[in-house]
């Protein structure tokens, strides 16, 4: 159940991908080379390459390149081809050729535009640009740029016509590709976050066939080599060089500025947490190069380039040993995942908990990342889930116990066994308890036929899962396995009896949840007083300071607590109250980023949440 959004949001997406699942549909589209597999690397390896300062595989798509009609694809090939000391050529009709002759474009062009039809914004054809480390050969720039198009454009299920020249007219040597939009299915070809062929992807495949041919380079975004203001357009490029200076960057400002900021914030973390496990690993040098890129990226400055940070062959071999450990690190949980694909759900329990706590000790090496509080916070009292709650763990397997929760569960989509399984397991974790209250909510919603991306569905399935909830304590204290007549505390899983908690913070709660803001004045005004009356002084100032997990003790769901914290403090500033300006923009961020997280399929707070 635990899938690679689990790990990437523990570490802080340091994991790129992790294996499908078995038996999931395979993207028709998907390439099947090497970079698929063997270097489907995790971002922690990136990470840690682009600490060492190693060169970046640079992949743009460039913009209004695309090419409407015969005579622009005439043109785009001929200034493409006009400069090119190699080409790549799929069809082999060009092999050994340098560049392309006027009658080979104008075949190329005609070729091209039969399979141009339909209407579309940018382009039938798309312009693309690989660009290479300074003083990579010519001949080199050439073949890993086959490779990569080979892998990307036609090894897959749709298969793409595609040309590229190779020039070295810059410092960095690059490949200009030119794409036939329109595959082999019809379709046309469109690059896309998170598919099988993405920027990440594009730039995972020339790392991998970069190192078959000798040539070391890192996959990592911008932001994660610290650089905060988007790149120089190639206008700017070419006019630098003719005023003999470097390219500006285009300035980020506002709340572009912001983003790109937090954005770097995420990754000085990940380092921080890299230079954790590097450390655990004994590997000392790697750890002082990663804290050196933490400490570097907290002031927002660029990781430097080249060999700054490893310059030894020690360091070097230590960096390869700690790839080895990431990688081991990927693999256990890909095999963990593999045995839970084989399993039945009333079998997984102890796996999925087995699990659960591997991202939990990931967790400790990132605490800042959004989200690990749950794998280190109990698990509350909203489902079963709970280990706290079991008196006598023999009574769990007994036939009356079976057939009573049978009954309970009949016709709701939720299997018995797996329930039981669950709780005999013992989960101790938030995290766990709500991956397994997910899925009943959606195996009970669809036995029930609701459709969940329906905010009055999605209602109806999690209250008549919270009735099944209570019915399911219910039997399991009649039986003897569970304790009678206690609750549990939110912020220690103790069993206490707990305070009712005011009606406009649960209502507060409860917006966050469903990923909601709360905008009506008055509602905010009377959440902030119920804070300021439930709260002691000390919390109510630690709340000011920007510290929103203080309100752990009456809500577990992050996204809530920033919620809730945000209002007080924009509240008590329009009071009047004297309010650090930054914890407050600091707070407004976490909220407004935990309330999209909120949102997103698969996603739990302190219960089941809408999406």
């Amino acid at each position: 159940m635990v899938d690679r959004t689990a790990v990437d949001a523990v570490m802080g997406r340091l994991f790129e991908r992790m294996p499908r699942a078995v038996g999931a549909p395979r993207d028709r589209r998907r390439p099947s080379g090497s970079a698929g597999r063997e270097a489907s690397r995790s971002r922690m390896g990136t990470m840690a390459r682009a600490a060492s300062g190693r060169p970046a595989a640079v992949f743009k798509l460039i913009k209004s390149g695309g090419c409407v009609d015969a005579k622009g694809l005439k043109g785009q090939l001929d200034y493409v081809f006009s400069k090119s000391v190699a080409l790549v050529d799929p069809t082999g009709l060009h092999a050994g050729k340098e560049g392309l002759e006027a009658g080979d474009i104008d075949r190329i062009a005609r070729n091209w535009e039969q399979d141009w039809w339909g209407r579309t914004k940018v382009g039938y054809s798309s312009h693309m640009l690989l660009s290479y480390p300074i003083g990579t050969p010519a001949g080199k720039v050439r073949d890993i740029t086959a490779a990569v198009c080979n892998e990307m454009f036609s090894s897959g299920d749709v298969r793409y016509k595609y040309i590229a020249g190779v020039h070295t007219d810059r410092d960095h040597p690059h490949a200009h590709i030119i794409l036939n939009r329109r595959g082999s299915d019809g379709k046309l070809f469109t690059l896309r976050y998170g598919s099988a062929v993405s920027y990440q992807s594009i730039r995972d495949a020339m790392v991998a066939h970069g190192e078959r041919h000798g040539v070391e380079m890192t996959a990592s975004n911008r932001f994660e080599r610290g650089l905060v203001h988007r790149p120089p357009t190639t206008r700017e490029v070419y006019k630098a060089r003719e005023q003999h200076r470097a390219p500006k960057d285009r300035v980020r400002v506002g709340s572009d500025l912001d983003f790109a900021k937090s954005q770097v914030d995420n990754a000085a973390s990940l380092y921080g947490a890299l230079g954790v496990l590097a450390e655990r690993q004994d590997l000392h040098r790697v750890a002082d190069v990663l804290s050196r890129a933490n400490a570097v990226l907290n002031e927002y400055g660029p990781l430097p380039r080249g060999d700054a940070f490893m310059a030894d062959a020690e360091t070097l071999s230590e960096a390869e040993g700690f790839d080895t450990v990431l990688a081991e690190l990927e693999d256990r949980f890909g095999r963990i995942g593999e045995k839970l694909d084989a399993l039945p759900a009333s079998e997984r329990a102890d796996l999925e908990k087995e699990q659960a706590d591997l991202l939990a000790d990931l967790a400790s090496l990132n605490r800042a990342a959004p989200g690990n509080e749950s794998l280190e916070t109990p698990p509350g009292d909203a489902s079963p889930y709970n280990a706290v709650l079991v008196s006598d763990p023999d009574r769990l397997g007994d036939e009356r116990t079976v057939s009573q929760l049978g009954e309970t569960l009949a016709e709701s989509g939720i299997d018995p066994k797996t329930v039981l399984a669950r709780v005999e397991a013992g989960n101790e974790r938030q995290y766990l308890e709500r991956q397994w209250m997910l899925d009943d909510l959606q195996n009970h919603a669809a036995a029930r036929g609701l459709d969940l991306t329906a905010s009055e569905e999605f209602q109806e399935a999690r209250a008549s899962l919270e009735d099944l909830y209570a019915e399911i304590r219910q039997d399991l204290q009649e039986v003897g396995a569970f304790a009678h007549d206690l609750e549990l505390s939110e912020a220690g899983g103790e069993l206490v009896e707990r305070p009712a908690m005011p009606e406009a913070i649960r209502r507060g709660v409860e917006a966050a949840e469903r990923g909601a803001t709360v905008a009506d004045p008055g509602e905010r005004s009377a959440i902030a007083d119920a804070l300021r009356e439930t709260l002691d002084g000390e919390v109510l100032q630690q709340l000011r300071a920007g510290r929103s997990d203080v309100l752990s003790g009456i809500t577990a769901s992050p996204a809530a607590q920033s919620a809730l914290a945000s209002i007080l403090v924009e509240e008590d500033r329009e009071r009047g109250h004297s309010i650090d300006a930054q914890a407050a923009a600091d707070l407004r961020r976490e909220a407004a980023e935990r309330l999209v997280a909120q949102r997103r399929p698969g996603h739990g707070s302190s219960g089941i949440d809408h999406e």
